[in-house]
C-alpha cells in the first residue's frame, strides 16, 4: 500500500483545507437514534455541545429531489445557501451508504464537520453558513434554493487521505453519472481479490481465509492509496491522436478493473501496442470502453469487422462502449490518473452517436436506430448525450416467459424474463437507485406474443404509462391510472383534472415470431430515450383503452396503480410478500389498535390462477418475493386483513389473505381491517396500489372494499356475517 503517497507534502494545486472537526467548533446532532452502518468516524466530535452545526428531519429535502421547482420555507437573505452532497466519496469512489459519517467540502475548500447520511436530514454548518443535504443518485441539484453538489467522502477515507487534498486528484474520482450497484460489488470483489493475493504474498504462512477478511476491511484505503499513488502533476497533456501513426497504450489497475493510464505514438516499457497504420492502414470503427471514472480499453476494427491487434477487457456490467466511425484523429482527455475520455476530433453530434451501449454497437446498428429515436421525456437542461447509457430490451425474443417493467416516479426500467438468467441483480440495483420501485409483471404464455406497444405522453413525466397489447388480446397499463377510465384525450388524474394524455404507438403491429431488439437508457431518474430498428405503422388505429376502473378512494397527493380481474373460473391465488430486506429503511408497519411495532412485511400483489392455466397479475410481483399458494376452486369466499403503514402516511397494506375469517375479536384487532371476497359474486376485484412512500394497497370487490370511505362494507366484526 502506498503510504508515502499518502502522507507527501502538498504540490502546487494542493487544496489547504479547515476542518471544523479538528478544532472542536462545530458538532454533530441527530433528531432520532437509528443504528449506524458504522461507528463514528475516528476523530469526530460526536459529544460536543456547541451547536455551531446541526441536522434536522426535513421533509422538503425529500421532495426537492424530485421537484426542483419546490422552495420550502427557506430564507436566503441571510446569506445561507444550499448544497448537495451526492451519496458517492470521492476519495474511495465507492456509494456512501444511507447512516453512514460523512464529510463534505464547499465550493471554497471549507471542511464540513461529519454527519450521517441520510437524505431526510439537513446538516447546517453555522460558521459557513451552508446547509448540506444529502441527496439521492438521480437528484438534478438545481432547486432554486440551491448552489449545486459539492463532494462528499466517507468520513474515515477523509481522516485515512489527510486535509491536503489536491483539486487535480478529486478531478479524477469525479463522475458524470452514477454507476449501478452490481459494478460497485463487482469492482469491490475484484480489488478484495488482489489485495488478498499480495498480502498471501507478504505472508506466505497467513490462510487465504484470513487473508481475505483484511483485505475486504481495507477494500477502501487501499483504492485511496491507489489513486493516490498513479497520480502526478507532469501527466499527460490533453491532445490529438493521429491514426497515421501507431498506436500504443500503458495500463493501470484501480479498483481491480484495468484503466489507460496513457496513450503514446512512441511505446516504451509496459506499453502494448493498439494499432500499427502499416498492417490495418485504414480503420472501420473504433469502439471505447469505458465507465464513469474513464477509458478502460480500446477496441478496433477495419471496414470488414475484422479486429486489429487490441485485445479489450472482459465485459462486465456497468461498463459501456462508445463506437467512433472511420477514426482519423482523436481527442484525449487526461485526469492525471488515467485516460478520462475520448472522441472524435470531428465531433459528430448526431443523435446516438455520443451515447454509450452495452455492447460493441457497429455504425451500421446504430444507424438504423437513429431512424426510429423516441424522447419519451425532456432531457435535463445541461443534459449531455454522451452521459446516456443504453441498454437492450428483446422483445419476443427466445425463450421469453415473461416481462418486468419497474416504475418509481416515471418509467425507469424494461426487462424480458428468460431462462437462465440472473433474476435479482436487477432488483437489488433498483431497491438501491430509486425509492421503492414499483414493479409490474406480464406474463406470456406459450405461443403469445407482444403485438404492439403504445406510449402515453402527458404533462408530468410521473403520469407517462405503456399500454402492452399481445397476440391473445391480452392489454397491461404500465403506470399510474388515476380515478378517472384512462381514455385518449380525457383528464385522468384526480389532482390534475385539466391534464391531457395522448397515445402514439412506439412498436408494432408485430407479426408471430417476429422479434425486435430494442434500446432505452438506463436512469434512475426514468427512461428518456427509447430507440427501435423497426418502424411502427401510424395507419393502424389507436388501442382500445384499459378498463375503466373507478376508485372509490384517492388521494389526490398520491399516484395510483389499478388493475382488475374477474374472480370467475379462478382456482388459486398465489401472494407476493415482499422480504424485509427490500422494505425501505424509513419504514415500519404498526397495528393501531395494540401500537406494536413491528417489521410485518407486506403482500405487494397476487396472481390469479384460472383453471385453463392461465395467469393474471394483480398488484406488484418480483422474483424475489415469498410466495404461497392457496386453493380456492371449491372455496366460497377468502379473507383480506390489512394494517397500516406509519407513522406519517398511514397507508394501509394487505398483510394476510386466508380462507376463513377471523374467531375471536382478539384476532380482529390484529388488523386495521378485515375484508370478505364472497367467490359467487360476479364482480371483477380491483386491486389499487398508492406510491407514495410506501406501495400501499386498498382492494375493491363490488360494493365492498378497504377503502376509508366504505367502512360500513368491511368485516370490522364477524358476529353479523
Amino acid at each position: 500500500m502506498d503510504t508515502e503517497a499518502r502522507n507527501s507534502s502538498p504540490d502546487s494545486n494542493s487544496l489547504s483545507v479547515h476542518n471544523p472537526d479538528l478544532d472542536h467548533t462545530s458538532n454533530f446532532r441527530h433528531d432520532s437514534p437509528r443504528d449506524s452502518r458504522r461507528d463514528s468516524p475516528r476523530d469526530s466530535p460526536r459529544d460536543s455541545t456547541d451547536d455551531s452545526s446541526r441536522d434536522s428531519t426535513d421533509d422538503s429535502s425529500r421532495d426537492s429531489d424530485h421537484n426542483p421547482n419546490h422552495d420550502p420555507d427557506y430564507d436566503s437573505d441571510d446569506g445561507w445557501v444550499g448544497v448537495c452532497v451526492p451519496p458517492r466519496c470521492r476519495l474511495c469512489t465507492y456509494r456512501i451508504e444511507p447512516d453512514e459519517w460523512t464529510v463534505a467540502t464547499d465550493n471554497n475548500g471549507e471542511v464540513s464537520s461529519s454527519f450521517v447520511n441520510c437524505f431526510l436530514t439537513t446538516h447546517e454548518e453555522v460558521k459557513l453558513k451552508k446547509e448540506f443535504r444529502p441527496c439521492t443518485p438521480h437528484c438534478s441539484h438545481d432547486a432554486r434554493y440551491l448552489e449545486g453538489a459539492v463532494p462528499g467522502y466517507h468520513a474515515d477515507c477523509f481522516n485515512y487521505a489527510g486535509t491536503n487534498l489536491s483539486h487535480d486528484l478529486l478531478s479524477a474520482t469525479a463522475y458524470p453519472f452514477e454507476p449501478v450497484p452490481s459494478y460497485d460489488l463487482e469492482r469491490e470483489r475484484a480489488t478484495t481479490q488482489l489485495l488478498a493475493t499480495k498480502i498471501g504474498n507478504i505472508w506466505r504462512r497467513l490462510p487465504h481465509e484470513l487473508s481475505l477478511m483484511i483485505a475486504k476491511l481495507l477494500v477502501r484505503e487501499y483504492t485511496i492509496a491507489t489513486m493516490q499513488g498513479l497520480y502526478t502533476t507532469h501527466h499527460q497533456p490533453d491532445g490529438v491522436l493521429d491514426f497515421s501513426q501507431a498506436i500504443w497504450a500503458r495500463y493501470a489497475d484501480i479498483g481491480g478493473f484495468g484503466y489507460i493510464h496513457e496513450l503514446s505514438t512512441t511505446g516504451g516499457p509496459c506499453f502494448r501496442k493498439l494499432y500499427d497504420p502499416e498492417i490495418t492502414p485504414k480503420l472501420g470503427a473504433l469502439y471505447v470502453l469505458e465507465d464513469h471514472l474513464g477509458v478502460r480499453d480500446l477496441l478496433l476494427r477495419d471496414p470488414e469487422g475484422n479486429r486489429t491487434e487490441s485485445s479489450p477487457s472482459c465485459y462486465q456490467p456497468g461498463s459501456w462502449w462508445r463506437t467512433i466511425t472511420n477514426p482519423q484523429k482523436l481527442k484525449v482527455e487526461h485526469d492525471g490518473v488515467k485516460v478520462r475520455k475520448i472522441e472524435d476530433e470531428l465531433n459528430n453530434t448526431s443523435n446516438l452517436r455520443n451515447v454509450t451501449f452495452s455492447r460493441p454497437m457497429p455504425p451500421g446498428e446504430i444507424t438504423a436506430l437513429e431512424q426510429h429515436c423516441r424522447h419519451l421525456t425532456a432531457l435535463r437542461p445541461g443534459t449531455p448525450l454522451e452521459s446516456l447509457q443504453m441498454v437492450p430490451f428483446h422483445i419476443n425474443g427466445p425463450g421469453v416467459y415473461g416481462y418486468s417493467f419497474c416504475w418509481s416516479y416515471g418509467l425507469v426500467y424494461f426487462h424480458a424474463h428468460c431462462e437462465g438468467e440472473d433474476k435479482l441483480a436487477m432488483y437489488n440495483d433498483f431497491d438501491i437507485l430509486t425509492e421503492d420501485p414499483f414493479w409490474i409483471h406480464l406474463p406470456v404464455t406459450p405461443g403469445e406474443y407482444i403485438n404492439s406497444i403504445w406510449f402515453r405522453r402527458a404533462e408530468f413525466n410521473s403520469s407517462n404509462a405503456l399500454w402492452i397489447v399481445t397476440n391473445k388480446g391480452t392489454g397491461k397499463i404500465i403506470g399510474t391510472t388515476g380515478a378517472h377510465p384512462i381514455t385518449p384525450g380525457t383528464s385522468f388524474l384526480a389532482n390534475n383534472s385539466d391534464a391531457k394524455v395522448e397515445w402514439s404507438r412506439l412498436i408494432g403491429p408485430l407479426n408471430e415470431g417476429q422479434s425486435v431488439l430494442t434500446y432505452f437508457n438506463l436512469s434512475a431518474g426514468g427512461i428518456q430515450v427509447f430507440a427501435t430498428p423497426h418502424p411502427s405503422s401510424a395507419a393502424v388505429p389507436g388501442p382500445e383503452p384499459p378498463s375503466s376502473l373507478r376508485s372509490n378512494y384517492c388521494e389526490d397527493t398520491c399516484l395510483w396503480f389499478g388493475v382488475g380481474a374477474s374472480l370467475a373460473n379462478a382456482v388459486e391465488i398465489i401472494t407476493f410478500r415482499k422480504k424485509a430486506s427490500c422494505l425501505p429503511t424509513k419504514i415500519r408497519f404498526m397495528n393501531p389498535y395494540t401500537d406494536d411495532w413491528g417489521t410485518h412485511s407486506p403482500i405487494i400483489g397476487i396472481a390469479l390462477v384460472y383453471a385453463d392455466r392461465t395467469t393474471t397479475f394483480l398488484g406488484q410481483w418480483r422474483l424475489d418475493c415469498e410466495t404461497s399458494q392457496i386453493n380456492i376452486e371449491h372455496a366460497k369466499a377468502f379473507y383480506m386483513a390489512f394494517r397500516l403503514v406509519g407513522p406519517k402516511t398511514q397507508q394501509p397494506y394487505v398483510s394476510e389473505i386466508r380462507l376463513y375469517a377471523p374467531s375471536t375479536s382478539s384476532e380482529v384487532a390484529t388488523a386495521w381491517r378485515w375484508v370478505k371476497i364472497d367467490l359467487s359474486r360476479p364482480d371483477e376485484l380491483e386491486w389499487w396500489s398508492v406510491k407514495a412512500w410506501f406501495s400501499g394497497s386498498h382492494v375493491a370487490h363490488g360494493d365492498r372494499g378497504s377503502f376509508a370511505d366504505t367502512a360500513g362494507q368491511v368485516l370490522t366484526t364477524i358476529g353479523n356475517q
